[in-house]
């Protein structure tokens, strides 16, 4: 993985924080120089307007890129110096113009903020180590959603005519707890369901959490997922 992509991750920028630290605006996008003080190399880092990051490290002398930056192999004082030096400033400007989100896709971190504000409720990470959020009714504790960061191949099972970078595409994924009757009916006509990934296919099912669902939809099943961890539907049940 990139330097960048390791420091910056799931960071979205705060871009009147990039002017403020020294990025100039261009059309390319927030660009950022400066001298190396161990090295005398040069960093050149954009930001761009979808937030991705790039960034370069130069040869002063002779204008081109300092390939043994990344190189895995490559070792000594001088690139040492100059890889750490390097990644020192990026990581402060992570700190200081970037914030985290919790999660890597759009959906997820909008279906975060729905939850915080219809249920005052708040994902927490059981995994030391993983990034999989666990969304609990509050009263009891029980689950009613799980997102995990996973291989796309892992739930689409599609091998065919896929690149090795393809297979390890990694995406959002959320379980949630399903009528068993209806789950068929969800995987064969709703988009972007799947069988469970990982937990029982007789109560759960899969949602990839790419925009193949509607936001309303989405919040709509979890609603039921819920409904389960309340109580509320097994009591219907009884009561019928």
């Amino acid at each position: 993985m990139e330097i960048e992509k390791r420091i910056f991750g799931r960071a979205k920028p705060d871009f009147a924080a990039l002017e403020a630290y020294g990025f100039a605006k261009t059309a390319q996008g927030y660009v950022y120089s400066k001298t190396l003080e161990e090295t005398g190399l040069k960093a050149e880092i954009t930001v761009f307007e979808n937030g991705e990051v790039s960034g370069r490290v130069i040869d002063a002398d002779t204008g081109d890129e300092y390939a043994p930056l990344r190189a895995d192999n490559a070792t000594g004082n001088f690139v040492t110096a100059a890889r750490d030096e390097y990644k020192a400033l990026l990581g402060d400007i992570a700190g200081k113009c970037f914030h985290k989100e919790l999660f890597a896709s759009p959906q997820s971190n909008r279906f975060v903020e729905h939850v915080r504000e219809a249920y005052g409720e708040e994902p927490d990470f059981p995994w030391e180590g993983d990034d999989y959020g666990v969304f609990r009714y509050a009263a009891n504790r029980k689950w009613y959603a799980l997102i995990m960061n996973i291989p796309r191949l892992k739930l689409t099972k599609q091998k065919k005519n896929l690149t090795e970078e393809e297979k390890m595409d990694l995406v959002d994924v959320m379980n949630i707890k399903a009528d068993p009757k209806l789950i068929p009916s969800l995987i064969q006509n709703e988009k972007g369901v799947y069988p469970c990934y990982h937990m029982s296919h007789a109560m759960w099912i899969s949602i990839l959490l790419d925009d193949s669902m509607s936001d309303e939809r989405l919040y709509e099943l979890v609603e039921k997922s819920r409904e389960y961890a309340i109580g509320t539907i097994k009591k219907a049940k009884k009561q019928n």
